[in-house]
């Protein structure tokens, strides 16, 4: 009998973080392999419900709030979400997509929506 194991005896546990291989009870088929979950990527949230031009203005508001011309901004964003009944979520410039081609497309004054 030796002092060290022989290493080639028995097979070295997986060390892998991502999975881990559990141990079945006899007579089960296979062994489980399971991963660790990840979590869900970061999703804007939805897009708010346009009903009346009242509804545009808080959300043209939060929308333009960190612009330099909040006025001009506001007013674009007002037109687009009256005649597209939509303002995306987050800041300007961002999540265009939400609100469809309508609001990609507009264009008043050589200005597009925000």
């Amino acid at each position: 009998m030796s002092l060290y194991p022989n290493i080639h005896d028995e097979p070295e546990p997986s060390s892998s973080p991502l999975s881990q291989t559990i141990t079945t009870p006899p007579g089960s088929p296979l062994p489980v392999t399971c991963a660790r979950a990840t979590p869900p990527a970061k999703s804007t949230p939805p897009t708010p419900i346009v009903k009346t031009s009242r509804d545009c203005v808080p959300l043209c508001g939060a929308r333009c709030k960190v612009e330099t011309n909040k006025k001009i901004w506001r007013r674009m964003c007002m037109k687009c979400c009256d005649l597209c009944k939509c303002v995306p979520p987050g800041h300007c410039g961002t999540n265009m997509d939400k609100c469809g081609k309508c609001y990609i497309d507009m264009e008043d004054h050589g200005h597009k929506c925000p």
